[in-house]
C-alpha cells in the first residue's frame, strides 16, 4: 500500500510539473490555431509551353517561386515572441531537446510531372542560410529551414532587424518541373491543375518537454495553390470525332449515326441479326451491317 502512494505522489509530481511548465510558456495562444502563417501569397508559378514541329505533343517548362519575407509571415506572433525572449526561452525542435526548431514547407505536384531542379538562397537573418534542406518525396518537394541556433531573444532580435525591410531579408525556394501532353484532353487536364503548398513551425516549450515529446506548439500555414501549366491545348489539335453507323445489308440506314469521341458499340436491333462491322481506311468511321431475321 506504501508503495502504491509513493508512485501515485511521484505520478502526481511530474503532471503537476508538465502541467506547470506547459502554462509557464508564454506562446500557447489561440492565434497558434486561429492565425495561419500567411505564405500562400508569396508561393507563384511560371513558364511556357512548347509545342513540337508535328503538333503530336506539347511540354510545359515551369518554375515554382517560393520568396518569403520571414519577419512579415511571424508578425502576427510579435507578442509571443517578445515574451519568449524575455523569458530566455529556447525554441527546441522536433528533433529533440537542444536542437533548433525549422520551419517546414511541403511543394506537391500532379502525377506525370516531372521536378526538376530544386534551390534554395536565404538573406533572413531569422534562418540559418548554411541549414535549408530540401528532399523530394514522390510527387512532393520538402523543405527544412532552420532558425538561427540561438534562444528566443537571438531570435526576436533578428527578426526585429530584419522588420526595418522585411523585402530584403527573405528566403527563397525555386523548383522547376516539366510536364509533357501528347493529346489536348490530356494537355487541358494539366491547364486545369494545381500545385500546392503547406507547411509549419513547430517547437517544445522546453527541454523537459522536447525530451519527453509532450507540449509540442505547431503554428500552420495558410494553403497555396497556383496553376501548373497553361497554353498547352493550343499546341494540340482537336481530336478527331468518331461516327459510328447502322445499316441494312441492303444498304439501308436503319439506326441514326452517332458522332462522339469514340465509336459506339453495335448493339442490337429489333427485327434484324447482325453480320458484321468495318471500319474506313482513315479510321475514322464504322459501320455495323445488319440483316432482317
Amino acid at each position: 500500500m506504501e508503495r502504491q502512494k509513493r508512485l501515485i505522489s511521484m505520478v502526481v509530481a511530474v503532471a503537476m510539473l508538465f502541467s506547470g511548465l506547459i502554462s509557464a510558456f508564454p506562446m500557447v495562444s489561440a492565434q497558434a490555431a486561429d492565425a495561419p502563417l500567411a505564405v500562400a501569397q508569396y508561393v507563384k508559378t511560371s513558364g511556357n509551353a512548347t509545342c513540337s514541329t508535328d503538333t503530336q505533343s506539347a511540354t510545359y517548362n515551369g518554375t515554382v517561386n517560393i520568396n518569403v519575407p520571414v519577419s512579415t509571415v511571424l508578425a502576427g506572433h510579435d507578442d509571443d515572441m517578445k515574451t519568449a525572449a524575455k523569458n530566455g526561452y529556447y525554441p527546441h525542435g522536433l528533433e529533440g531537446k537542444n536542437k533548433i526548431a525549422y520551419i517546414s514547407y511541403a511543394v506537391t505536384f500532379p502525377k506525370n510531372v516531372t521536378i526538376g531542379q530544386v534551390t534554395t538562397s536565404n538573406t533572413s537573418s531569422i534562418i540559418n542560410g548554411n541549414r535549408i534542406v530540401s528532399t523530394v518525396d514522390g510527387q512532393t518537394v520538402k523543405f527544412k529551414m532552420y532558425l538561427i541556433d540561438v534562444n528566443w531573444a537571438g531570435v526576436y532580435d533578428a527578426y526585429q532587424r530584419d522588420q526595418q525591410d522585411p523585402g530584403a531579408h527573405t528566403v527563397n525556394l525555386s523548383i522547376s518541373y516539366t510536364v509533357t501532353a501528347t493529346t489536348k484532353q490530356q494537355a487541358q487536364q494539366f491547364e486545369a491543375a494545381d500545385v500546392r503548398g503547406h507547411g509549419f513551425f513547430s517547437f517544445y516549450p522546453s527541454g523537459t518537454a522536447a525530451q519527453w515529446g509532450f507540449g509540442k506548439r505547431t503554428y500552420e500555414t495558410d494553403d497555396a495553390s497556383q496553376p501548373l501549366a497553361s497554353g498547352m491545348s493550343d499546341c494540340l489539335p482537336d481530336p478527331v470525332q468518331k461516327t459510328t453507323k447502322w445499316v441494312a445489308d441492303t444498304g439501308e440506314q436503319i439506326k441514326d449515326p452517332v458522332v462522339g469521341d469514340d465509336f459506339q458499340a453495335a448493339g442490337t436491333i429489333d427485327g434484324y441479326e447482325f453480320v458484321g462491322e468495318a471500319t474506313s481506311g482513315d479510321g475514322n468511321t464504322k459501320t455495323y451491317t445488319f440483316k432482317k431475321k
